[in-house]
């Protein structure tokens, strides 16, 4: 669970790339419109989406959008779950993209697309973050579309414009206090329960057990909220919301104060936190720590 989840983070919140056809970054100026062209061209221009990460700079990656797999179905016209990917394969191949890529394992697809402004002309590549221009090659830019729950992932994994660090960490770090709290349980003391985060779905409960060969087993998965001011209170207690949660330097506060419902595992979360943070591609650990 662990690995998984960090190697979503880095793809979700580092920039990954990787769609054929992708040669530039996006000026923000061209952000709606390009998304706009972009929904239009694919047919979901009606579906309930949010942006996600950090929007406000001058000069973008690629564009992460959270949307449902209800809705994506919808417009793709399958109803089977099973068949899903290979009706989207079908559905994108339509599609008047330069290039696409579905990511199963990741629950995404991401696509390589021109960047282009209100009268949609488009642009020219932009090659760094300084913004310079190619005036000889045109811009396609990657768009994702992640799928999951809408709103959740609107608020887990979009990114505080005011903090120093970026969303991965404050995401890490709120793992790193799961990973370390268990649960009361009855019955079996080989079963623990814990919760967990998952970022496409929502805020679980899960039983952890043991094989003979002393292999974790995950079993009885629930996600018991997509309500972010839920986990807030969780951790911090009654008063707090995601609004108190929504940075590293948020989280790191109420963590060190009195407010911290279980101040007894602080030093095993601090080392955990720093383990997975020196495990994850372009991340270092923030200097409060």
């Amino acid at each position: 669970m662990n690995i998984q989840l960090t190697h979503i983070l880095e793809s979700v919140l580092i920039e990954s790339g990787g769609t054929p056809g992708v040669n530039s970054l996006l000026d923000k100026r061209f952000f709606k419109s390009t998304i706009d062209n972009t929904n239009k061209i694919l047919g979901l221009s009606s579906i309930k989406m949010k942006p996600l990460g950090n929007t406000s700079k001058p000069i973008l990656g690629d564009v992460d959008l959270a949307v449902s797999m209800k809705d994506i179905a919808s417009v793709i016209g399958t109803t089977n779950p099973k068949t899903f990917w290979k009706d989207l394969d079908s559905y994108l191949k339509k599609k008047k993209v330069k290039d696409y890529v579905i990511s199963k394992g990741l629950s995404q697809f991401s696509v390589s697309v021109p960047m282009v402004d209100s009268s949609k002309k488009q642009k020219n590549r932009i090659s760094d973050r300084s913004g310079t221009l190619d005036p000889t090659t045109l811009a396609w830019v990657q768009v994702d579309y992640m799928i999951g729950d809408v709103d959740w992932m609107g608020d887990i994994l979009t990114s505080n414009p005011d903090s120093n660090y970026k969303g991965a960490h404050r995401n890490i770090f709120i793992m790193s206090i799961l990973s370390n709290i268990f649960l009361n349980t009855k019955g079996s003391s080989a079963i623990k329960k814990k919760t967990q985060l998952n970022l496409r779905k929502g805020f679980q409960i899960v039983d952890l057990g043991k094989t003979k060969r002393g292999r974790i087993t995950k079993s009885n998965i629930k996600t018991i909220t997509k309500d972010l001011s839920k986990v807030a209170v969780f951790l911090f207690g009654s008063g707090t919301n995601k609004n108190d949660i929504n940075s590293f330097e948020s989280i790191w506060k109420l963590f060190n104060s009195t407010k911290f419902k279980f101040p007894e595992q602080r030093s095993n979360i601090i080392t955990d936190f720093k383990n997975r943070i020196s495990k994850t591609r372009g991340l270092d650990v923030p200097s409060e720590v």
